[in-house]
């Protein structure tokens, strides 16, 4: 029997007798001689109870591990790797590790393959997040320096920030109550009084811009099919792994924007004016009513990130 002219000529892994048994050329039971023989077509490793004749030179010994094999006029049968030894003088073993070997060629091929096409997938999804991140910054950067304009309202917003962006004031009611029975009032008990959706964004922008841009585009960017074919299989693991993560980021982003479409809604705009009553009112200075103003104004426009 001869080998395969192309060593990355792989056999078929056929996991049931009946895929060989419906091939046009195959015959159940098949007479040549050694010389008849072209190549290996595929083989099968079945369990015992799947056990089957061989159909080789009326051979008919039962099995369940073996070969599917074609002669050089194009016919085909089945036969265990114990007849094909006998009857041919080939050690089948040698055969399916030259057939072994051109399979981990072919895994590594189809391994970098869709290494590639991953990276190809992530960095246009990055690319893509990263412009959208970096386009909701401009909203979240002027209302942000807008706040920063007097320290008394920053100072109101930060502890808007902590509390997922309630905006919570002294309850006058419950002060009275506390003076009405004599206990100390020194410190009054909060109640909310709006809330500020997506607040976490003013946080998180910068990590996931960064994120994006250090740990998602610039190495994938770098990392071409040459510098792939270059790893070893183990590299490769640890690429694939790699990988994973980066979506992980990438699920982050996508988060982030989400928060941003409750940041940039018009409503957002109407509750950053009660950030106001959380300034003391001796503090509460013309400028602090120009500022929320002005930030009203910006939800005005267009905000939302396509």
């Amino acid at each position: 029997m001869t080998t395969p002219k192309s060593e990355d000529l792989l056999p078929i892994q056929f996991k049931s007798a009946q895929e060989f048994q419906k091939r046009a050329k195959y015959q159940p039971s098949l007479i040549c001689e050694t010389s008849q023989l072209d190549r290996i077509v595929g083989k099968y490793t079945f369990t015992k109870a799947e056990q089957l004749e061989c159909g080789l030179n009326g051979c008919r010994t039962r099995h369940w591990n073996g070969w599917v094999i074609k002669t050089k006029e194009g016919k085909e049968t089945h036969c265990g790797k114990d007849c094909g030894e006998r009857e041919f003088g080939v050690l089948f073993t040698e055969i399916e590790a030259k057939y072994k070997a051109a399979e981990e060629r072919q895994s590594r091929r189809n391994r970098l393959e869709e290494l590639a096409n991953a990276r190809d997938s992530i960095l246009t999804a990055a690319k893509g997040l990263y412009e959208q991140v970096s386009g909701a910054g401009n909203l979240i950067n002027d209302v942000v320096n807008e706040i920063k304009r007097d320290s008394g309202l920053e100072r109101v917003f930060q502890a808007c920030v902590r509390s997922d962006g309630r905006i919570l004031v002294e309850d006058e009611d419950s002060k009275r109550l506390r003076a009405a029975m004599g206990a100390k009032t020194g410190k009054a008990d909060l109640k909310q009084i709006g809330l500020i959706k997506g607040l976490s964004v003013v946080t998180s922008q910068f990590t996931i811009a960064q994120e994006l841009k250090y740990r998602v585009i610039l190495p994938l960017q770098e990392l071409t099919t040459e510098n792939l074919n270059t790893l070893s299989d183990r590299e490769l693991g640890s690429k694939t792994q790699q990988f994973s993560q980066l979506q992980q980021t990438l699920s982050s982003a996508r988060q982030f924007l989400a928060a941003f479409q409750q940041f940039s809604s018009p409503a957002n705009g109407k509750a950053f004016t009660l950030l106001e009553h959380g300034v003391p009112k001796n503090s509460r200075t013309g400028r602090v009513g120009r500022i929320l103003t002005r930030i009203e104004r910006l939800y005005g426009e267009p905000t939302a990130v396509a």
